[in-house]
């Protein structure tokens, strides 16, 4: 580990599993168990990687819109002394720890770290504490629009900052990314255990068709980490 290194902090900005479980449906019945177990396997995830974590969730969020709670808890948690922040979401399943030391090492020869997801969003987003502070307008972004990461890499680039990049990962926003998911990693030994919270019904309809039976809830309350529908 890098002496810079050791002075990241991962940030988990999302919502508690209780609370996630209340605005993002992803099954019936077991929901918010399911938000549990991913939010577990987040913390397990970060703690690999031996860095530092804060957990920044809907109760300390500061700001009327996305933009400005994001903005405030990049913020906060470089008050507490850290030069480089990385944050991240718990809707993301095959994030591994080596994504974000990777993301943390890039932060040697880079002002900011995104990682891609398949919706034109991002799943990771890291910068350098000078970074950060060169671009406190990020706020006014349209964060909650289409193609966010398009003109989120568009206003780092016209600022003249240097981006690095991760590899392309999904996220889970809805019903019919937890189908997609599960039939690509069903064999995962903790995949399993997300399917045996799902009735025989669930399995069958998710792997062989598209789902029906799942009341997708939409909210603009405070929200995960930026994505796009």
């Amino acid at each position: 580990m890098t002496e810079s290194v050791k002075h990241t902090a991962l940030l988990l900005f999302a919502r508690r599993p209780d609370r996630e479980g209340q605005v993002k449906s992803l099954i019936e019945g077991n929901n918010e168990r399911l938000w549990q177990i991913l939010y577990q396997r987040t913390l397990a995830t970060s703690a690999a990687t031996g860095l530092p974590l804060v957990l920044i969730d809907e109760r300390e969020q500061r700001g009327t819109t996305f933009g400005e709670r994001l903005k405030h808890a990049f913020q906060d948690t470089f008050q507490q002394g850290y030069k480089r922040v990385i944050l991240i979401g718990s809707d993301v399943p095959d994030l591994r720890p080596d994504h974000l030391l990777r993301a943390a090492e890039k932060l040697d020869h880079t002002d900011w770290v995104l990682g891609p997801d398949l919706r034109g969003g991002a799943y990771l987003i890291g910068c350098t504490e000078e970074a950060f502070y060169r671009n406190l307008t990020l706020d006014s972004l349209p964060w909650q629009s289409d193609r966010i990461l398009l003109h989120f890499t568009g206003y780092l680039l016209r600022n003249a900052e240097i981006i690095g990049w991760l590899p392309t990962l999904a996220d889970l926003n809805n019903a019919a990314d937890l189908q997609r998911w599960l039939a690509i990693h069903r064999q995962l030994p903790w995949a399993q255990t997300i399917l045996q919270l799902l009735s025989v019904d669930f399995v069958s309809t998710t792997l062989h068709r598209p789902l029906r039976s799942i009341t997708i809830q939409s909210t603009h309350l405070l929200r995960g980490p930026p994505r796009v529908a």
